[in-house]
């Protein structure tokens, strides 16, 4: 069964995020990791709730690295193209796919192979928590189309709280990765409101989504909601 851990040093409940307290130390910079188990031969949509701490940028080789075997892969993607975009972990390391950023905002697809030795594999998505410095608000940019996004705050929502989710119009419809099952599992906004299946969508801590709309390119922006750091 998979499991996933939000864990932010120095933040204790806020709210309604799941944040686990690892020290009582209040200092100016928050560093947390959510952790995810990702069985061999499983999908899993993910997203990146935080802020690079390590001067390297936010490329796939250096949030994930080593932590999935070889022939892992990660699927990200292309917006303008409505298409995926890949990266392969080999034998000497990640392709030139490698190089493509998990930014906030947005999710991907992770992929562990089923020839895999583990059957099953722990993944650390780590940084500095979005603060009133680095991320008061954030801004993401939803196209016409489909697209991959995910809430840009380490905190769990209902889908139906999220600025995105309350600007959609009729036959806008949002989609989540049923890990367990292996299979979409989603909801559609009526001339009414959204409908039971996408009220019933709670986005936790790491988990991204998919977003379908026929309206024109439009901008989701999202206030920090927590209220340290």
């Amino acid at each position: 069964m998979k499991k996933i851990t939000l864990a932010i040093a120095g933040l204790a409940l806020i709210g309604n995020a799941v944040f686990a307290q690892t020290n009582t130390v209040l200092s100016r910079n928050a560093v947390g990791y959510v952790k995810v188990s990702v069985e061999k031969g499983k999908l899993e949509l993910l997203r990146n709730d935080f802020v690079d701490i390590t001067g390297n940028g936010l490329a796939i080789t250096n949030v994930i690295g080593n932590q999935l075997p070889q022939d892992s892969s990660v699927l990200l993607w292309n917006y303008s193209l409505q298409q995926y975009v890949g990266a392969n972990k080999t034998r000497s390391g990640w392709d030139a796919g490698g190089s493509n950023r998990l930014l906030r905002g947005q999710s991907f697809f992770v992929r562990v192979p089923s020839t895999a030795v583990s059957n099953t594999y722990q993944l650390y998505l780590m940084g500095e928590v979005p603060d009133k410095t680095t991320a008061p608000t954030t801004t993401v940019n939803v196209i016409s189309g489909i697209g991959m996004y995910g809430v840009p705050y380490p905190i769990s929502e209902y889908w139906t709280n999220t600025p995105l989710a309350k600007s959609a119009t009729q036959n806008d419809g949002v989609l989540i990765w049923d890990y367990a099952n292996q299979q979409y599992a989603g909801g559609n906004r009526t001339r009414s409101g959204w409908d039971a299946s996408a009220q019933a969508i709670v986005l936790r801590p790491g988990q991204g989504f998919w977003f379908r709309t026929t309206n024109a390119a439009q901008q989701w922006a999202t206030t920090k909601p927590y209220t340290w750091p």
